[in-house]
């Protein structure tokens, strides 16, 4: 799946549980099987992982993503094929958001006469805003809300660190070759090439 980012409906506040992509002997080399077509100009990115996981785990991975260019993001498991295409993807930042924060300041001021002479003191109490920033989960793509969620292109117009969640679904069962508990090798593959011109991008 192809998508730019501009105008993209954003979800606030996603929450997982989830274990970390990590580089083993068991899995290693799972992502390089990921590889697709070069004829379109995609080349591998150092930041692609392997990992292993078993049916029902979410894996995550953070990466950075560089302005001007194009990236693929594609999660594969080459030996359940049954699993590749059923392998979900999504993909979060974490951005500060700006917000005005109210609170009631009780002071004391002078009080004068006429003659400009300080009298005494009393209590004021005043509203007093502040600008105060936040940091929020945005979902920049949900693959779970798509048919075919386990593929994205993207572009970005600004550099960013993007968090990868990619859940491994549940197939165990008469019929599907699997065992609840069987391990499964999932690889991460991201590829990225100079992005066309001219193009709508991702940004905020």
């Amino acid at each position: 799946m192809k998508v730019t980012f501009k105008n993209i409906v954003a979800g606030i506040g996603v929450l997982v549980t989830s274990m970390s992509f990590a580089q083993n002997n068991f899995c290693t080399g799972t992502v390089a099987e990921c590889v697709l077509p070069k004829k379109d100009g995609f080349v591998f990115n150092g930041q692609s992982q392997s990992g292993a996981f078993i049916q029902g785990d979410t894996a995550k991975v953070t990466i950075v993503v560089y302005k001007d260019m194009e990236y693929r993001i594609t999660a594969c498991c080459p030996m359940f094929q049954q699993l590749s295409g059923k392998l979900k993807f999504r993909i979060i930042e974490e951005v500060s958001e700006a917000k005005w924060v109210t609170s009631m300041v009780t002071e004391k001021v002078d009080v004068t006469n006429a003659d400009g002479e300080v009298t005494g003191q009393k209590e004021v109490t005043k509203e007093v805003k502040k600008r105060v920033f936040e940091k929020v989960n945005i979902v920049r793509y949900d693959g779970y809300k798509e048919e075919k969620g386990n593929e994205f292109v993207m572009i970005s117009d600004k550099t960013r660190k993007l968090t990868i969640e990619v859940y491994v679904p549940v197939l165990g069962g008469e019929g599907s070759g699997l065992q609840a508990d069987d391990l499964a090798c999932v690889g991460l593959l991201i590829e990225h090439r100079p992005a066309p011109k001219n193009i709508s991008q991702f940004g905020r």
